[in-house]
């Protein structure tokens, strides 16, 4: 595929790339297009919320039916193991740790 840009617009990707933001053009143009797809995605999903029914009230008891739902996915994260720092750094920040009492 090939795009032809005006002067200005070509500068303006030239500058996103020599930014350091994208490793070149083609990297730029496809982060336009992917974020372009998510807008539409979310304004296909709000145009949804705004036509369908009305769900039930957001009041305390919902949003304590909510947490008692959710708790046992909290827990189960909560739960997981930590990864581990990598190798020196973590012994620098353990050694750091202990002398402070």
């Amino acid at each position: 595929m090939r795009v032809s840009l005006p002067d200005e617009l070509r500068a303006f990707v030239d500058a996103q790339v020599n930014d350091g933001r994208y490793g070149s053009a083609s990297e730029y143009v496809r982060d336009l297009i992917r974020r372009d797809q998510g807008r539409r995605r979310l304004s296909n999903l709000l145009l949804d919320g705004a036509i369908s029914p009305l769900g039930p009230n957001a009041d305390p008891a919902y949003f304590a039916r909510l947490t008692a739902a959710s708790e046992p996915a909290i827990d189960f994260v909560a739960n997981l193991p930590q990864p581990r720092a990598a190798g020196r750094h973590r012994r620098r920040t353990l050694h750091h740790v202990s002398e402070r009492g």
